[in-house]
């Protein structure tokens, strides 16, 4: 008999909150690190030239201990990491089933489903979203930094909806893109219970979404040369079935998908989709549900 997946964490009162440096998503996209070396060597020139000689060094150790000590005292264990950057150590999975209301109460170690096989799978919607900046200011532009703002207060009004609301958000994942120098390109990974869901919010009047729409619309039409500078997209998928397999990695994607799910005495608890890479979901088949002796990659 296999060994069923079981359940990494238990009920939560709430959604748990994540981390997202966007100043240093910004700084890291504008300044590539030549430039950020020779910004360096300026500071220690102008530094020579306006302070004693014993002292000269001294903004530039600074800085470097600013950036160094934090990753020293993680290294050393004597730090506390967000949560959502704490590696969860093994193999673990997606299980995409984990909202039923029957898993309310299960603590950590509990099985994921009692059967041997995998129940049937749990749609959901997928977007992409994301923008570039092709001006001269690139991320720092304010018109594109304010895009963001919203995208991260979009995120937030989801993340914090009370579960009455029924926004049908489960996570998001934010990403810069990395192909050269400075893209000055983010996007955002969201995921949704369904299309349905992602429809009702970007069309809710009184939300942070339509707005900031009406607004990008705006600028085209009376700043056409900006707003041909700034670049806005997305893509939407509606899935039927998916997996998420992960070695010694935090909670993310799949992984790290969060819903409101009501118990038998009439709360409501989050619960997470991560479980253990174990049994069934061993394999890539047994994730996805395609039994073992099909022809089936």
């Amino acid at each position: 008999m296999p060994v069923t997946p079981t359940f990494l964490f238990g009920d939560r009162t709430a959604r748990p909150s994540k981390t997202c440096n966007s100043l240093q998503h910004i700084l890291r996209d504008v300044f590539t690190a030549q430039g950020l070396i020779g910004f360096g060597i300026c500071l220690q020139a102008l530094c020579s030239y306006f302070i004693p000689q014993p002292y000269t060094f001294a903004p530039g150790l600074l800085i470097v201990a600013a950036s160094s000590i934090p990753t020293l005292l993680n290294a050393l264990g004597l730090r506390r990491q967000p949560e959502d950057t704490t590696i969860v150590v093994g193999k673990t999975a997606a299980y995409l089933g984990f909202a039923n209301p029957d898993n309310a109460g299960k603590q950590p170690g509990s099985p994921a489903f009692v059967d041997a096989e995998k129940p049937a799978p749990q749609p959901f919607a997928l977007m992409l979203i994301g923008s570039r900046c092709f001006s001269k200011l690139g991320s720092l532009q304010p018109e594109f930094k304010e895009m963001g703002d919203v995208i991260n207060a979009m995120i937030d009004e989801l993340r914090a909806a009370p579960p009455e609301h029924d926004v049908g958000f489960l996570n998001s994942e934010y990403y810069t893109h990395g192909a050269q120098p400075s893209g000055n390109s983010n996007m955002m990974c969201i995921y949704w219970k369904s299309y349905e869901h992602i429809h009702r919010f970007a069309h809710k009047v009184n939300g942070d979404h339509y707005p900031a729409w009406q607004k990008y619309m705006t600028l085209q039409r009376e700043r056409s040369k900006l707003g041909s500078q700034i670049g806005i997209w997305h893509e939407i998928f509606d899935v039927s079935n998916a997996e998420g397999i992960y070695w010694h990695m935090p909670r993310m994607g799949l992984g790290d998908l969060w819903d409101a799910v009501p118990t038998a005495d009439g709360r409501v608890v989050y619960r997470n989709s991560l479980v253990t890479g174990t049994g069934t979901y061993a394999s890539s088949k047994g994730r996805m549900g395609v039994p073992e002796s099909s022809g089936k990659a």
